[in-house]
């Protein structure tokens, strides 16, 4: 699909703008749902004298008049070929990878995010707040995002709801997955060029959880596990004996109670007791797509499968823009049916 690209950069050393639109080839726009930052890389096609810009220029990115990407330039590479220049830019989750020490007691995911925005002064906005406080923590010598993250992941675990922080065009957002839902249909008939499809239960699949606590002053370790064969009613160990024992081995807080380690690994077990679904896919652009987001895949040709009106989340996405046409690679997830 063609689009009209507009790439505009802004040196701030030199208070000097730059429209680079005719100039850029070969733009790629990746995102991830955890980790990593957005990452835009493009060339820069026989670069005028008059271009001068440093590390830290803002980037804005356009495609088709939506902006898809708004960051800062953080590598710039010249080889022996002077007709061209390699940029890449990250957008603001890249400053979440410092490293910092905090503690947190009786505070939500979206009070955690707005806290560590505001002492490293990134622009934010928490779209949707989550209504669970999250178990006390002391966080030390780990990066911005693990303590975000380490949130997020306490709140799914316990709630089920599934809150990521994205970056929307320069501002940091926390959001509910089901509010990034721009209801668009990947299909065989609709703008899938190809695709791979896999199940498996080598990674994040676990059918036993084995959760302990450290009592320092009496030295001792408790430990509560929780398998398969717990579940009354769901599984009767079928996975079990299917998969043999994979164990989640997890450390919890001095605080814990033993009633409340049972019932964390409860809710682990229900969250990784299953093997994952995850399907590659080659599309026809949409600029409306970024990791994070739902979609719906349908694929009819899938010999002994069933991808029928499923709802998939994106998990890494890059968006391909060369010689005017758009295309992207997408990771998805299907979401678990149980």
């Amino acid at each position: 699909m063609k689009v009209n690209l507009q790439v505009n950069l802004y040196d701030y050393k030199s208070n000097t703008g730059y429209d680079i639109s005719n100039a850029v080839s070969d733009l790629e726009i990746t995102t991830h749902i955890v980790n990593d930052p957005g990452k835009a890389v493009f060339y820069i096609v026989k670069p005028d004298k008059t271009l001068s810009f440093g590390e830290g220029a803002g980037v804005e990115i356009r495609l088709n008049g939506r902006g898809v990407f708004k960051g800062y330039v953080f590598e710039k590479e010249i080889t022996e070929n002077k007709f061209k220049m390699k940029v890449t830019c990250y957008d603001q989750l890249r400053y979440l990878k410092n490293k910092d020490a905090m503690v947190f007691k009786k505070k939500r995911s979206d009070q955690i995010f707005t806290q560590i925005c505001k002492k490293y002064v990134l622009k934010h906005k928490v779209v949707d707040k989550s209504k669970y406080v999250c178990t006390p923590r002391s966080e030390d010598n780990v990066t911005l995002y693990e303590m975000i993250q380490n949130a997020l992941d306490d709140t799914l675990i316990n709630t089920g709801e599934w809150y990521v922080i994205i970056d929307d065009f320069g501002t940091l957002k926390h959001i509910n997955v089901y509010s990034l839902q721009p209801q668009i249909l990947i299909s065989d008939s609709s703008g899938l060029t190809s695709f791979t499809y896999t199940t498996s239960i080598d990674k994040e699949s676990y059918d036993q959880i084995a959760l302990y606590r450290d009592d320092q002053k009496k030295g001792k370790r408790k430990v509560v596990v929780i398998n398969d064969t717990s579940k009354k009613g769901e599984n009767k160990g079928k996975h079990m004996k299917e998969w043999g024992v994979l164990q989640l081995y997890e450390k919890v807080d001095e605080s814990v109670t033993d009633a409340g380690m049972r019932s964390k690994a409860k809710k682990l077990l229900s969250l990784y007791n299953h093997k994952s679904r995850t399907l590659t896919l080659k599309a026809v652009g949409n600029n409306k797509v970024r990791a994070g987001c739902l979609l719906e895949v349908d694929i009819e040709k899938m010999p002994g499968m069933n991808i029928k009106n499923e709802v998939v989340l994106v998990t890494d996405c890059t968006h391909h823009i060369k010689d005017s046409m758009h295309t992207m690679d997408l990771t998805v997830t299907v979401m678990q049916k149980g």
